[in-house]
């Protein structure tokens, strides 16, 4: 597998993200064994992830944000019918962060 990430801080409460990931992937058909011995071989999968963080309240002891995800996938051919030609997902999610002594000053 291969990953590579990054965070961006745009000005003090926002953040952008990207990620790329490439990985081959064996376990997608473990709950149907039958379908998972005729595709026996592991799969190519990439997907590109690009996100927004914005932080609504910051306070001396941590950070609450809301933001989201987005990725896109590209997949072996064979793996199509299952998934679609053009497979992709939205995470929305609310993220909390404590502050140490050491990230306040």
């Amino acid at each position: 597998a291969v990953l590579a990430e990054s965070v961006t801080p745009i000005g003090e409460k926002h953040f952008l993200t990207g990620r790329f990931e490439w990985s081959q992937r064996d376990e997608l058909f473990a709950n149907d064994h039958v379908l998972e011995e005729q595709l026996a071989d592991p799969f190519n999968v990439t997907a590109f992830t690009a996100g927004y963080t914005r932080d609504l309240l910051l306070t001396q002891h941590g950070r609450i944000g809301i933001g989201a995800n987005v990725s896109t996938y590209m997949i072996d051919d064979t793996l199509k019918p299952f998934y679609g030609n053009h497979p992709m997902g939205m995470t929305v999610y609310l993220r909390m962060r404590m502050l140490t002594d050491t990230a306040r000053n």
